[in-house]
């Protein structure tokens, strides 16, 4: 990074030119936080003119100490990545071990191409078992984490490297590439198709995602008479698009150590918003997956396991059946499962670690229980770090207080205490569970207004001046309050109902 301002602008370019150096200029964003009066972030405010650094690369191709240290941390990544994936082949004549590539009978070895004859192979195996792959997949995120952190080093205020200028560039020279990716692959010239007519056409493609590292595009994959591929065949196609764009881009516009590479392709795919998404992980082989999910509650430890139950089975149902009528079944059979006790209650316990201090311990529901155990049995009060079960319990209107409302389950068994569905329902289950509805809001039973309304809730909250990703979060908040009406409302008027003691002839019936 140029520091002497000697060195900058276009005479500055000259002398390092004359100098037998090489250099590029980084343009970057500036912005200000804004604090409210009581201290809090308020949002970002946009500065003018951007910053611009200027970089020298040595014309020799050597490199400094901190690209050193990335690009050795990168290819162990890549390498250990690769080894997960080794075959180790069996042959007449010996044995192969290394990427297999089962297409093209190829195996490479130590970077070495090697054709197999298909009749000499005895058996294929994988050279790593189960938990050496596991042990891998470990190292080559610990490499991906230590690269990051360096990353995060550079604009940590607090670090010993800490260089505001290069954090900033990076961002800036990522989001610039994954621009000339998306742009890549929505440009249908690049993605030319001969039709069995002899026509070609250009296939349109759609951007589903944008991350900081990574695009998800949606391939328009057709076979030979322009009809839409499904299934097996879709995926093929798109794995082998996604391949070809890959290519082309690292090729034609990417220069080292640059690298923009195919990972994975999801077949179904459930994105309920930036870096939350479920779906069924292929790799290279069209028929081989793996469930992959990210940000949802089936990660989360904070919840009861009834939610992960329930939110499992929505997932699972949806992911089988590409359809979202049996998931709703399901939901609807679970819901008044719980309410009518088919449930067990390890099914209901929340466990959180006690800690030694809290600012406000009145208010820290599993702290008060610990204390309400401590005083009705001091020889097993908890300890701190102890992990504290406990599940909610019905409790009269006027208790309010969260630590009033939960019990120990051995308690609730000896004193014969009911645990709150209600609460289960709305405070865990509803809300996770109507996302991933609201997404298909207009195909729900039920649901009788005009799905252009809550469409265009997006464009009048950007009318007001808010962000692209606020619009997008506010119309999806109100696509989930209306899912959550039209599904929980049926057994929420049944539990009213039971706490008003009124009860309905439908009440008594379950479906198995």
């Amino acid at each position: 990074m140029v520091t002497n301002p000697i060195y900058l602008g276009d005479e500055g370019g000259e002398l390092l030119n004359e100098s037998g150096y090489d250099f590029e200029d980084i343009t970057y964003d500036r912005y200000k936080t804004l604090f409210t009066p009581g201290g809090a972030v308020k949002g970002k405010e946009k500065l003018f003119p951007p910053k611009t650094v200027r970089y020298v690369q040595y014309r020799d191709g050597s490199k400094g100490l901190i690209p050193q240290i990335l690009d050795y941390l990168l290819s162990a990544r890549k390498n250990t990545r690769k080894k997960i994936k080794y075959k180790t082949i069996h042959t007449r004549d010996g044995e192969l071990e290394g990427l297999y590539d089962s297409d093209k009978n190829i195996i490479k070895v130590d970077g070495e191409v090697i054709t197999i004859n298909k009749e000499s192979i005895i058996d294929i195996k994988d050279t790593y078992n189960e938990f050496e792959q596991k042990v891998l997949d470990g190292l080559q995120q610990a490499f991906k984490v230590t690269a990051n952190s360096l990353y995060g080093q550079l604009g940590a205020k607090t670090s010993d490297i800490y260089y505001k200028e290069i954090a900033a560039s990076t961002t800036a020279v990522g989001r610039e590439r994954l621009i000339i990716a998306k742009n890549f692959a929505i440009d249908t010239t690049n993605y030319p198709q001969k039709m069995d007519s002899g026509e070609t056409i250009y296939l349109k493609n759609k951007i589903t995602y944008g991350d900081t590292d990574s695009i998800f595009v949606e391939f328009q994959c057709l076979d030979g008479k322009g009809d839409k591929l499904i299934g097996r065949d879709a995926r093929k196609r798109s794995i082998e698009l996604a391949i070809y764009t890959e290519k082309k881009i690292q090729k034609n516009i990417l220069r080292a150590p640059q690298n923009l590479e195919y990972e994975k392709t999801f077949d179904p795919f459930i994105l309920l918003s930036k870096k939350r998404y479920v779906g069924n992980l292929y790799e290279h082989d069209p028929d081989k997956y793996k469930r992959k999910s990210m940000g949802i509650v089936l990660k989360r430890r904070d919840n009861a396991p009834i939610v992960k139950v329930i939110y499992g089975g929505i997932i699972d149902r949806i992911m089988k059946e590409k359809d979202i009528r049996p998931a709703i079944v399901f939901l609807k059979k679970s819901l008044r499962k719980l309410i009518k006790d088919y449930y067990p209650m390890k099914t209901l316990i929340v466990t959180k670690t006690l800690s030694s201090f809290y600012k406000d311990p009145d208010r820290i529901a599993h702290k008060v229980l610990a204390d309400r155990i401590g005083e009705r049995d001091p020889g097993n009060k908890p300890q701190i770090n102890d992990r504290i079960p406990y599940v909610y319990i019905q409790t009269a209107k006027s208790v309010k207080l969260q630590g009033d409302r939960i019990e120990n389950p051995q308690f609730i068994k000896e004193h014969n205490l009911k645990p709150d569905y209600e609460f289960y329902i709305t405070n865990q289950i509803m809300k996770p569970v109507s996302q991933i509805f609201a997404l298909c809001l207009d195909e729900l039973p039920g649901f009788t207004k005009n799905i252009t309304e809550f469409n265009n809730k997006y464009n009048v909250y950007l009318a007001k001046g808010k962000s692209e990703n606020d619009s997008i979060k506010y119309m999806l908040e109100c696509k989930r309050k209306e899912a959550a009406k039209i599904l929980f409302r049926d057994i929420l008027r049944i539990l009213e109902n039971k706490r008003e003691n009124n009860t309905l002839i439908t009440d008594y019936f379950i479906n198995h």
